[in-house]
């Protein structure tokens, strides 16, 4: 699933709300999930087609028959430019990904002004995201896609624990390998700076 740290940022910005269910929407289904993760296509959560900008990107990979490595990149502000890499591995669960949420398996990896952040900027952000996220650890949590045919848009559903967890939902528009983006700070309306993802 897409990394509680990053699930967790987003929801407490409000950006993680999810749309209501649409007609056209379709389960991916797993064979679904394993063609995505092979496509090298990016999942841009939170569109904005004015300046081409999304609140965070995301890359699924296959890692052997059953694993997916998932990466998430957000930025938290401009002033100063910080940025946040998150991976996690999941596990192919019939038609989701799911994985039992452990601090000790999540990377976290901090940026400033496109460079590694310093010690006590990363040490600072990873210990809010550790404190944040306590009361995960331990917990399954499985992210099931659903695409929407009219769009070409993949909205997720996340439960946490088997119950469902409304807030941790997203929508993605899905881009190619050859696209270019920009980040926008998470629940800004700020103008990113012109930065190629």
């Amino acid at each position: 699933m897409k990394a509680l740290a990053c699930f967790l940022f987003l929801a407490l910005s409000g950006a993680g709300l999810s749309e209501p269910a649409h007609a056209a929407e379709r389960t991916l289904g797993r064979q679904g999930l394993i063609d995505l993760a092979r496509s090298n296509r990016m999942l841009c959560n939170q569109w904005r087609a004015r300046d081409g900008s999304c609140e965070d990107v995301g890359y699924l990979e296959m890692l052997g028959e059953q694993e997916v490595r998932q990466t998430y990149r957000f930025r938290l502000s401009m002033e100063p430019d910080l940025e946040v890499i998150v991976r996690e591995t999941a596990q192919l669960d019939g038609d989701a990904l799911c994985s039992v949420f452990s601090l000790d398996d999540i990377e976290i990896s901090v940026l400033a002004d496109g460079g590694p952040a310093s010690q006590e900027q990363s040490l600072a952000i990873t210990l809010l995201y550790r404190e944040s996220l306590a009361e995960y650890e331990g917990k399954k949590a499985c992210e099931t896609y659903y695409k929407d045919s009219a769009t070409g848009d993949l909205r997720t559903v996340v439960t946490v624990d088997g119950e469902m967890a409304p807030t941790l939902d997203n929508v993605y528009r899905l881009l190619g390998p050859e696209d270019r983006i920009h980040l926008r700070p998470v629940n800004s309306g700020q103008d990113p700076k012109r930065q190629d993802i």
